[in-house]
């Protein structure tokens, strides 16, 4: 992603789960909405799913940015639904005013059913020499792709203590893969979160 001179620090939020798992990003303001969803996922250890991002614009009205096909226009407008705009054509700027930016509302694979909450920090000047985006703090563990959602992950911690189940050795492995070495799910490290870029990424967008 490009530097550029404004940053955007932002608070990553599943609040479905306390204590919170949360992470603290930097991005810069030119970033689309397509790579501010793509840095959510580095920075969670996902890597595929359905996104959209619910946001009020400086007007106090409501946008929904996300993939956008044909199809999936042609369905919003015969069903009446919000028009969803395609986030890799929108830049987050549009929508940031300061520190008293509404949280955007982010969806994550609808399936197991993750709404993140994207809450801006602070508008910060670009450091010399850094490259962004980048992750500076955070706290627990991610849960897995394809876990469940919220009740299936606390199901999997459960099973954790119960070396007994039979589920145990298959959950264990996919947590474990999670990490390196034997899955904490209170450990988070930032300094080993690793961005990807996103226009390498397969996806409609």
């Amino acid at each position: 992603m490009p530097t550029k001179k404004q940053i955007y620090q932002f608070k990553i939020l599943l609040g479905e789960l306390k204590p919170y798992i949360w992470r603290s990003i930097q991005i810069p303001s030119t970033c689309t909405f397509w790579d501010l969803h793509v840095a959510i996922q580095d920075v969670m250890g996902w890597n595929h799913h359905y996104y959209e991002f619910k946001c009020k614009n400086r007007k106090g009205k409501m946008k929904y940015y996300g993939i956008s096909t044909e199809e999936d226009v042609y369905m919003q407008e015969m069903l009446g639904l919000s028009k969803i705009l395609p986030g890799g054509k929108y830049q987050i700027s549009s929508l940031v005013v300061r520190t008293t930016t509404p949280p955007f509302v982010a969806t994550y694979d609808l399936r197991d059913g993750w709404y993140p909450l994207v809450i801006l920090e602070s508008v910060l000047p670009a450091e010399e020499g850094v490259s962004y985006p980048r992750c500076i703090d955070g706290g627990r563990a991610s849960p897995p792709e394809n876990c469940g959602g919220p009740t299936g992950y606390l199901k999997m911690l459960g099973l954790l203590r119960d070396p007994e189940a039979t589920t145990y050795n298959s959950t264990r492995k996919k947590l474990d893969s999670m990490q390196a070495g034997p899955f904490d799910p209170e450990k988070f490290v930032p300094s080993e979160v690793k961005f990807s870029e996103p226009k390498g990424r397969v996806r409609d967008r």
